[in-house]
Parts: structure tokens; C-alpha cells; sequence
């Protein structure tokens, strides 16, 4: 295959006309994804997260760290999702060329049971993601789930690591759902039911009950704290 980057099909020099952070472009009748990690972009939306939750989640604002860790988890051989392919990798400036993925974005509303079992599979697997926005899962026609963004996705034991996933997905949906709060109490409640059901450990639900999340619960509506507070107690009393 020829090289994208560099003295390839895009000159090094027409590299930032292409993309800003990540950007598809088409090439000989097929579409790929350039993502670079060094643009100022990618640094600066991880400023409040590395600032603020950092006793949560190791985030980093590192390009190379950042670049390292999606290559990593890219590569991993993932069977129950899947992880677009890799065809170009440069260290040296920061850039991956990888697989463009024709499907739509996850949304808790309707892939409440599937992104709770990718989290349950991922978590036994001894990662987590840290950031869990919906725009970073994929669901092709067939309905088969791709992660996109993994830069800042580690691999751990650590319960609490694993937590901050959920409380993470639990933000998104509260704020999905902000003026629905009936709704967001039936989406989590199959959230977090699935990730129990498809092996999820009891001691990660566990770990969302202790003053380390209260940072990002207090960013959330009362009610939709509420609400959240008693659906992990009804999962834990059984």
C-alpha cells in the first residue's frame, strides 16, 4: 500500500490543509481517517478533564501519550467490538491513518444494553475507555459495534478507573435526558443491568457510590443524581 502521509499519495506539506485533528478524506475511490494528535485541538479539550477528575482517571493532555494509547487499544484483538483498522502509523509527527467506518453514532437512548455490554466485556478484559462520549462508538447497518476514539483509554485493574466509565456514560445520559427524567431512569437502569448481566463487577457499581464521584455528580440535575442513586442501590441489594 502506498504511504498517505509523507512522500505518499499527501505530501507532508499539504498535511494541515487536510485536517485540523481528524479528517476523512478520499483517496483513489476510498475513504480513511487522519487523526493528528499534535494539533492544538487535541490538547486543549482535555485541559478540564486532566485538571479537574484527575484523581478519577489518569488523563493526559501528552500528544505522544495520547497517540500511544489509541495505537495500543487499536491493535488489541478485539472480538465482541471492533476497532477500526490501522494502515499508516508516524510517531514522529503524531499522525495515524486508519480505517474509515460507515455506520452511525451510539446513542445511550438506543444502545443503552449494547454499550453496557461492551463495558462489562472491556472492563474483564482489564481496560477502560475514559472518554465515553457517544460520537466515539459506531454502530454499522449490521449492528456491529466499532470504538473510534481511544486516546485516552488505558489498560487496568483499577475499580476506580473502571467506575469512571460508567459515571462518565451516567453523565451523558442524565444530560440526554435532562427534561425527561422518567426517561433517563429506564435508560440507565438498562445501562447498568446489562453491565452486570454480561459480567460486570459488583465492586466497579460499588465503587460509584463513594464522596471520589461526587465531582461529577454535583455537575448533574438533583434529580437526575436522585434517580441515579437509587438505581445503584436497587442493583446492589440484589
Amino acid at each position: 500500500m502506498k504511504a498517505l502521509v509523507g512522500n505518499g499519495l499527501v505530501p507532508a506539506s499539504d498535511i494541515d490543509k487536510l485536517i485540523a485533528q481528524v479528517e476523512v478524506i478520499e483517496l483513489e475511490g476510498k475513504k480513511y481517517v487522519i487523526k493528528k494528535f499534535a494539533k492544538e485541538v487535541g490538547v486543549v479539550k482535555w485541559i478540564p478533564p486532566t485538571v479537574f477528575f484527575r484523581v478519577n482517571y489518569p488523563f493526559t493532555l501528552v500528544p505522544k501519550e495520547r497517540f500511544d494509547r489509541e495505537v495500543r487499544f487499536f491493535e488489541q484483538e478485539w472480538t465482541c467490538f471492533r476497532t477500526p483498522k490501522l494502515y499508516e502509523k508516524d510517531p514522529k509527527n503524531l499522525i495515524i491513518v486508519r480505517e474509515f467506518i460507515d455506520g452511525k453514532p451510539a446513542t445511550y437512548s438506543h444502545h443503552s444494553k449494547k454499550l453496557g455490554k461492551f463495558f462489562a466485556i472491556l472492563h474483564n478484559h482489564d481496560w477502560s475507555l475514559g472518554d465515553t462520549k457517544p460520537t466515539n462508538f459506531l454502530v454499522t447497518e449490521d449492528g456491529i459495534l466499532y470504538i473510534i476514539d481511544a486516546e485516552q483509554a488505558i489498560p487496568t485493574d483499577k475499580d476506580i478507573h473502571k467506575a469512571w466509565d460508567l459515571m462518565l456514560s451516567s453523565f451523558f445520559i442524565a444530560y440526554r435526558f435532562l427534561s425527561n427524567p422518567d426517561r433517563y431512569l429506564e435508560v440507565l437502569s438498562e445501562f447498568i443491568n446489562s453491565y452486570l448481566h454480561e459480567g460486570g463487577k459488583l465492586e466497579v457499581i460499588e465503587e460509584l457510590t463513594t464522596a471520589k464521584f461526587s465531582g461529577l455528580a454535583i455537575l448533574m440535575p438533583l434529580p437526575h443524581v436522585l434517580i441515579m442513586s437509587d438505581v445503584l442501590e436497587d442493583v446492589l441489594r440484589k
